[in-house]
């Protein structure tokens, strides 16, 4: 072991200053670097679920519209005295009226363009029906509007239910999605339904928000209603069945509405997922995080990091510096000495002397050679006296 080690002591010092320097680079990087990554996680996340929530908000505010016009519509005298009286015995003018007040609420609304159609009817089959922005697919009677297949879960439900996408059942010619709402309208004396509002929201609620949001080529964009999973591509919603497995769930801190997923997909690789719940209830928007944000936010990392371990190899370069500057001037003056006393120079050498142990040391050698002066001196003295 000992051929190894250095010979002089200031090799072994700067060894051990450099090898101290490189450890404690390492563990300082992968501190450093691991507080980097948790913070580029969290930055990450909060800035993709406050986008999310962006996204979503306006999708409710527009959607809370087309909820009030519905609320409207089963409250509104005019309708409800129409859905009682309707079709023997209301007038033509009275149910033109009726019509004509239906239409201007629809376009007072903030969202009627979102808003493919509005059917008002009865048991009696009869309907008023206003069509925004499509002609196709005009009904002559109510009856078929309580022929769809979820009229009944939706008239029957306490408050609006979203079912999530459907295809529109009178539209033929298209294969246009819609958002269905059924709400009844109750009689004026009793819990008895006299008829109901039936309005059908187009998909542009949710995909005209999301066409300008900026998306990641590796990254996904999902909409969830009543579990039913979209994902939104080419300007269009399409349902899916992801196949991954959530590995770990968390709720974010600064908002109890986003939750952020580390999931696997099916073959093993990992992808976290931010969420944001909606108001709406059932209703979530989730995006795939990126590994190109990742890579892109490490990048303005590493240089700092790289500064930090050049200010760490410099810092132990001044320690190696300092450490054989306090080392060896002083060790360097006491070889001086040494050599200077074999030589036969006895004299007292002031500037080896200091208070540390090196200069200790130096204050010895020269009360050694002081006394090494005397001891001569005192034998040639012993000398001249014997000769005397």
């Amino acid at each position: 072991m000992k051929r190894f080690l250095p010979k002089t002591i200031k090799t072994r010092i700067t060894i051990a200053i450099m090898i101290s320097t490189i450890i404690t680079t390492i563990i300082i990087s992968y501190f450093c670097f691991s507080v980097f990554q948790r913070l580029l996680r969290k930055n990450l996340i909060q800035s993709t679920g406050s986008n999310l929530q962006l996204v979503l908000k306006n999708i409710e505010n527009n959607m809370d519209n087309i909820k009030n016009l519905a609320k409207w519509c089963t409250t509104n005298s005019s309708i409800s005295s129409y859905v009682v009286n309707a079709p023997n015995r209301v007038s033509g003018r009275d149910a033109l009226n009726t019509y004509y007040r239906l239409q201007e609420e629809l376009l007072n609304s903030k969202s009627s363009n979102h808003v493919g159609r509005l059917i008002i009817s009865n048991p009696k089959n009869a309907l008023l029906q206003t069509i925004y922005g499509i002609n196709e697919g005009l009904l002559y009677d109510g009856k078929t509007s309580r022929e769809v297949p979820y009229f009944q879960e939706l008239i029957e439900a306490r408050d609006f239910k979203w079912l999530g996408l459907k295809q529109d059942p009178f539209n033929n010619k298209t294969n246009a999605s819609i958002i269905p709402i059924i709400r009844p309208i109750y009689s004026s004396f009793d819990s008895s339904i006299d008829g109901w509002v039936y309005i059908s929201v187009n998909t542009s609620i949710i995909t005209d928000y999301l066409e300008d949001y900026a998306l990641e080529d590796d990254s996904d964009l999902y909409v969830i209603i009543n579990n039913i999973i979209y994902l939104y591509k080419d300007k269009e919603l399409k349902e899916v069945s992801p196949e991954f497995k959530v590995v770990k769930n968390n709720t974010a801190e600064y908002n109890k509405d986003i939750s952020y997923y580390t999931v696997k997909d099916k073959e093993g690789i990992s992808h976290t997922v931010v969420s944001y719940a909606s108001n709406l209830n059932g209703w979530y928007i989730a995006q795939s995080i990126s590994d190109e944000q990742f890579v892109v936010q490490k990048s303005i990392y590493f240089p700092l990091i790289l500064l930090i371990i050049a200010l760490l190899f410099t810092l132990g370069a001044m320690l190696t510096y300092t450490f054989n500057r306090m080392i060896n001037r002083p060790i360097s003056k006491i070889n001086k000495k040494i050599l200077e006393i074999s030589a036969g120079d006895f004299s007292k050498n002031v500037s080896i002397e200091s208070s540390d142990e090196i200069g200790t040391i130096g204050k010895g050698i020269n009360i050694l050679s002081q006394d090494v002066l005397d001891l001569i001196d005192s034998r040639v003295a012993d000398e001249k006296q014997k000769k005397n």
